[in-house]
């Protein structure tokens, strides 16, 4: 439905990349804004939980299939508050 409302549904990917080996992305970073938003941080991994989060808008990852290696691959749906 598409109307002055605006739209139902967010779609979105979960992940901009393939999964991550175990490991990639270590809890250990004393620095939170670098482990966040750093040029290795997971913002460029994961840009899309956040905007969920922020907004507080309901969020589910659901898987949607399989990359060419195996790897899980999900879409990301977000509602409307309330």
């Amino acid at each position: 439905r598409e109307g002055a409302q605006g739209h139902d549904l967010f779609l979105s990917p979960v992940l901009a990349q393939l999964p991550a080996p175990i490991g990639r992305y270590a809890m250990d970073n004393a620095d939170y804004l670098a482990y966040r938003l750093g040029k290795k941080g997971v913002i460029g991994y994961s840009p899309f939980a956040p905007l969920a989060n922020l907004t507080g808008m309901p969020a589910i990852s659901i898987p949607f299939g399989l990359s060419a290696d195996g790897l899980p691959i999900g879409i990301q749906v977000m509602g409307p508050l309330g």
